[in-house]
């Protein structure tokens, strides 16, 4: 019984179990109801990233891929935690639970209508966090 019980300690304590544990990036596209061809064209592009170099960790968890409306009120407050206002891009690595947040929005805005580079400089600021 006593192994049993120090069994279940560690794993809680490990955080084996927990979904949130398995997060290692979220990718978040924030977004307002009315968007530009380039605004269209990052949400686009980050998808298509992530679908082609990062499924496996996508359906594993590792990755999370969001994609939030900020001018739904639903969304309010996480548009004001992260201080967004328009279209945005955010990696948030998660670290023993502590975020770390970058903002890429500027990377996103300037190679948005370059579909090729978008990708690939998106998959080596990605591979960067994992």
């Amino acid at each position: 019984m006593r192994t049993f019980i120090l069994t279940a300690l560690i794993i809680l304590c490990s955080g084996i179990g927990f979904s949130s544990s398995k997060t290692k990036l979220k990718v978040i596209y924030f977004h307002g109801k009315h968007r530009c061809f380039t605004c269209n064209a990052i949400e686009s592009n980050t998808k298509k990233t992530l679908n082609e170099y990062f499924r496996k960790e996508i359906e594993k968890g590792t990755i999370v891929f969001q994609i939030i409306n900020i001018d739904e009120s639903t969304n309010k407050s996480i548009a004001s935690e992260y201080g967004v206002y328009g279209s945005s891009l955010f990696l948030v690595q998660i670290i023993n639970g502590k975020e770390n947040r970058n903002n890429i929005t500027n990377f996103a805005f300037t190679n948005a209508r370059d579909e090729t580079k978008f990708k690939e400089e998106l998959r080596i600021i990605i591979m960067a966090y994992l």
